[in-house]
């Protein structure tokens, strides 16, 4: 959002985040980024990008944790907030996707993934991580996904605005910037087997 804000200095930028649904009239909002099912009516409603997760830790405890069978020895990060989803997700998919059988029961709970994240950030185990969320630190090689293996969900982010607000120039401006953003996201699925929650049931 900030290298938006600072190459488009003449757009007056307000962040609002928030987990209810925004009502765009009662907030005086013109854009929202949502997370979710995609039951989106009345709205122009843009797909962004299918939510995959993948296991992730810092680069020393690769060096360590160099094959997914040695995942049974590591301590599990797991982020709640994926709880809603309809279709199972966790650690214990994952194992099923990758043909592991490894006890998933133990580790610390998070309520937010980006917390979960940043748990492991420091090195307190391994998460699986969305990627979406961890494109920054993936990318400035705090953390690494090393394995193969990623699950994906049914959930997806989504460009949401009133109809007709995605012609005006600087609405327009910030969804080119997002869709830019987005393909930063996407190299790391290349050469990975993508394996679909749903298809596992």
């Amino acid at each position: 959002m900030y290298e938006f804000a600072q190459a488009h200095k003449e757009i007056e930028l307000r962040f609002l985040a928030t987990l209810r649904i925004i009502d765009f009239d009662r907030d005086e909002v013109d854009v929202a980024i949502r997370f979710g099912l995609g039951h989106d009516k009345e709205v122009y409603s843009r797909p962004l990008i299918d939510e995959w997760m993948t296991p992730m830790m810092t680069p020393e405890m690769a060096q360590e944790i160099d094959t997914p069978g040695k995942l049974a020895k590591a301590t599990l990060i797991h982020d709640d907030s994926i709880s809603f989803f309809k279709v199972p997700m966790g650690w214990d998919v994952w194992c099923q996707a990758a043909r592991l059988d490894v006890d998933t029961s133990h580790g610390p709970r998070f309520s937010q993934a980006d917390h979960a994240i940043d748990a492991a950030i420091a090195g307190a185990g391994v998460v699986l991580g969305r990627v979406s969320l961890a494109t920054r630190a993936l990318e400035a090689g705090r953390l690494v996904a090393p394995f193969e293996v990623g699950l994906i969900s049914e959930a997806q982010f989504r460009f949401i605005c009133p109809q007709g607000t995605e012609k005006r120039p600087h609405v327009a401006a910030f969804e080119a910037w997002v869709l830019e953003e987005i393909q930063t996201s996407e190299k790391f699925a290349e050469g990975r087997h993508l394996v679909r929650a749903s298809d596992l049931l």
